[in-house]
């Protein structure tokens, strides 16, 4: 993949001059930015994002260090030329009375007419070559006014892309659209960068979108409070002075010549594809926080309950997921549920490996609906079995026919309403009652040894 680099960061330090004081964001960032590649930048609010975009962008002047664009300084280049190289969207709601979608788009190319700001036949072209790309040519003319947030947003998009710039900026681009437009635009924004050998570098707070689609990343810690620096917590990942762990693959750059490697000094910038943050652990350190666990396996975030009880599970794959995606949002773990003594050596050895492995290896006598509502657990319906597994054991299947069921052993009757009609049904002491309307049809199916079948997730919940 052909890579150029495009911009030069060299010991920047960003911030705000005031008056009497100045206030630094973050020091000390030496690091490139390539063309073909889509960069994106991730961090807390308050992190400064915004302020190194801006200082990228030259609204904002370095407190100290260099930019190189092009292989020029960026303080070399006039106002007219900078805007031939560099189109910026920022997270501005524009207030734009009395103007069309293709008149605000054409802005874009005010870099290359005259005094007169008149457009070529040219020009409008790529006027409307650019809202077509970002699907919104049947908006060319809509005022901008009655536009919706997420239009306005694409619309902005559109003008940066007629500008033709080799490089584009974005803050928080897909702040205001919703979860398919934003797929759509980070989509358009990554293929631009590769179609077009473009260097887009944009902020954003689409965290599991930007793992999935961004060839790189930039993780911008909160700069520690100085009255607190060195003390646990106060910092990303709670050690001295704002450690952002990360060692292979991430490129670390430390405030005020801070040790790389090292947990004090804090780190400015960490920088890798999502893959070598998610191997050497930055990823994971980085959003750290109560409730918010991070998978190498899948290199996304999740939500990270406080489990209150565990069940073991096992049986159709997309069942399996459904059913522990439900348990998880309710506080109870779902582990790989052992095998059946009746299985296969070689399911049982995959089925203890892991709960993909059980998922995939269901048990071999329950493949027809008939045969599991007779003997939904052939091996472990003796008392020995389940004496030997206390905790509720979970069999999810899908029938042929897409009816799903949902299988409990080990289950006992207890406060829930649902679970002690259940039980007060199968051992004949008086009809169901009070049970949720979604419980009605179809009943669920009690068995004389405690196996209690149902056939929506809801229902299965009420169990637990």
């Amino acid at each position: 993949m052909k890579r150029e680099e495009t911009i030069r960061l060299t010991g920047l330090s960003i911030g705000y001059r005031g008056k009497h004081s100045v206030k630094c964001v973050a020091e000390g960032i030496s690091q490139a930015i390539h063309s073909g590649e889509l960069t994106c930048l991730l961090g807390e609010n308050g992190a400064g994002k915004s302020t190194l975009l801006r200082t990228l962008s030259g609204f904002l002047s370095p407190l100290a260090g260099e930019i190189s664009i092009l292989g020029r300084p960026l303080s070399s280049y006039k106002e007219r030329e900078l805007a031939t190289v560099i189109g910026v969207v920022l997270t501005e709601k524009n207030n734009l009375q009395n103007m069309t979608v293709r008149e605000l788009v054409g802005m874009g190319r005010s870099p290359y007419t005259g005094f007169w700001g008149r457009l070529s036949a040219d020009d409008r072209r790529k006027v409307d070559d650019a809202l077509s790309l970002v699907g919104i040519a049947a908006l060319r003319d809509r005022m901008v006014q009655t536009l919706s947030d997420g239009e306005r947003q694409k619309v902005m998009i559109a003008k940066a892309l007629a500008q033709e710039t080799p490089i584009i900026f974005l803050d928080e681009p897909t702040a205001f659209l919703d979860y398919p437009s934003k797929v759509e635009i980070l989509h358009l924004l990554h293929s631009l960068s590769r179609e077009m050998h473009k260097t887009i570098f944009l902020s954003t707070h689409d965290l599991e979108l930007a793992l999935q689609i961004a060839d790189r990343l930039w993780l911008m810690p909160r700069r520690p409070d100085p009255e607190k620096r060195g003390s646990a917590g106060g910092s990303v990942g709670g050690s001295a002075g704002g450690f952002v762990g990360g060692s292979a693959g991430g490129q670390e750059v430390g405030h005020g010549g801070g040790r790389k490697g090292g947990r004090n000094g804090g780190r400015s910038v960490t920088v890798g594809t999502p893959e070598d943050l998610s191997l050497d652990g930055t990823l994971d350190m980085f959003f750290r926080r109560k409730g918010v666990a991070f998978e190498k396996q899948t290199g996304l975030y999740r939500i990270e309950p406080e489990y209150r009880a565990e069940v073991r599970l096992t049986g159709d794959p997309v069942a399996c997921e459904m059913v522990r995606k439900a348990l998880r949002r309710n506080g109870i773990r779902a582990l790989a549920a052992a095998a059946p003594a009746a299985a296969p050596a070689a399911a049982a050895a995959d089925a203890d490996a892991s709960f993909a492995a059980t998922a995939a290896a269901p048990y071999p006598a329950a493949a027809d609906s008939a045969a599991a509502a007779a003997a939904p657990y052939p091996a472990a319906a003796d008392s020995a079995a389940a004496a030997a597994t206390p905790v509720p054991v979970i069999r999810a299947e899908i029938a042929p026919d897409g009816t799903p069921s949902f299988t409990v052993m080990n289950i006992s009757a207890g406060s829930s309403d649902a679970r002690q009609n259940l039980f007060e049904a199968s051992e004949g002491a008086r009809p169901q009652k009070n049970l949720p309307l979604h419980q009605a049809n179809p009943q669920p199916a009690v068995s004389s040894t405690g196996h209690v079948t149902v056939h929506t997730i809801a229902d299965l919940l009420d169990l637990l």
